[in-house]
């Protein structure tokens, strides 16, 4: 018989599970050569004789082929879906979403307005602030109501904080009209920094997530043509987001 014990039957913590084996959570790190239809901004010159800051500007569609792995787009709408979900629940007042992407060095950067997530200790967990148990502690989420209609994207308790885990860096802040809290994140959810909450000022809120996947795990050689990439994903989510949201 063969022998059994810690060497042969390891219980990892839900982050090493996620690492290692992270078709059950995020899809195939493995790069393929993907075909997609990439947006393009064209930008020509005014007519002659009018002002040169009369250009035009027309956006356009082309082919394009990059190789990524399927995990990597995951990454990216396991956060963006999260601020398109927001601006579908009644009463948020989410009327603007912004996403940034850097090139050079991979950052990306979701950003609503409305309401905050709320800044509070959470009900379980009572010595942890309740946006640090939502983007780092698995298995926690507000979608396990199965009575409840659901509209969004989220269903299991994993997505954010899976994109946390393929992270050299990821941050949280936001403002629920009281109170601003930021935390960061480093490699691969290995290092946390303390939690901060200061007072807000202004009595809007907003959430901003700040993230730079990890590309080398990912096997991702080029991270610009990564990035032009997921830049199409931001285009298919506006379809499918409420009309009143910019």
């Amino acid at each position: 018989m063969s022998s059994v014990g810690s060497e042969t039957h390891p219980v990892l913590s839900d982050v090493q599970h996620c690492l290692r084996r992270p078709d059950m959570f995020i899809g195939s790190v493995t790069p393929q050569e993907t075909d997609y239809w990439e947006f393009v901004r064209e930008e020509s010159a005014a007519d002659d004789g009018a002002d040169p800051a009369a250009s035009k500007v027309r956006y356009t569609v082309r082919p394009a082929r990059t190789t990524v792995p399927p995990a990597l787009s995951q990454l990216f709408l396991e956060i963006a879906t999260n601020a398109t979900d927001q601006a579908a629940r009644p009463g948020t007042g989410v009327r603007n979403i912004k996403v940034t992407m850097d090139a050079d060095t991979g950052r990306i950067v979701v950003w609503n307005d409305g309401a905050g997530i709320p800044v509070r200790r959470h009900q379980e967990m009572t010595e942890s602030w309740l946006p640090t148990v939502i983007f780092s502690e698995f298995r926690c989420g507000q979608n396990f109501d199965d009575t409840a209609e659901r509209r969004g994207a989220g269903r299991n308790g994993y997505g954010a904080k899976c994109t946390n885990a393929w992270s050299r860096e990821f941050s949280v802040e936001t403002a629920d009209g009281e109170h601003v809290f930021q935390q960061t994140w480093r490699d691969n959810l290995d290092y946390a920094s303390p939690p901060s909450v200061k007072t807000h000022a202004r009595k809007t809120g907003y959430t901003k997530i700040t993230f730079v996947p990890d590309y080398a795990r990912l096997g991702v050689a080029d991270i610009g043509e990564a990035v032009r990439y997921l830049r199409t994903f931001v285009w298919h989510l506006c379809p499918v987001t409420d009309p009143k949201v910019s």
